[in-house]
Parts: C-alpha cells; sequence; structure tokens
C-alpha cells in the first residue's frame, strides 16, 4: 500500500496516510478538521545506500 502525505492548508499541519488501492483521499485535517487538505509530492526510498553495494572488499 502506498503512502501519501497531505498538507492542511489552514493550519499546516503534514501527516503521512497509507491507503489501500482504490480508497478515496481523507477528507479532513486530523489535527484542526477543516477539509482544506493538499497532497504533497513525496520521495521514495529505493532501499539501497553505499553501504548496499555489491563491490568485494580489497585486503
Amino acid at each position: 500500500m502506498p503512502i501519501f502525505e497531505y498538507e492542511c492548508q489552514a493550519c499546516g499541519y503534514l501527516h503521512e496516510v497509507l491507503l489501500a488501492p482504490g480508497k478515496r483521499d481523507p477528507r479532513k485535517c486530523p489535527r484542526c478538521g477543516k477539509p482544506k487538505l493538499s497532497r504533497k509530492l513525496s520521495m521514495f526510498a529505493s532501499g539501497r545506500g553505499k553501504a548496499d553495494t555489491c563491490s568485494p572488499k580489497s585486503g
């Protein structure tokens, strides 16, 4: 299931929501209750970093 980030345009609260396929976006801010949410562009993890390289150790 994808994780989406939302920001409330009324109070500025930024939160994440785990949405199952076919589910609708949340309608209200969980902090202030106002219906002014906008979906933010999220970066997604690749699962690889410098420590994950497959090069053999020298020595």
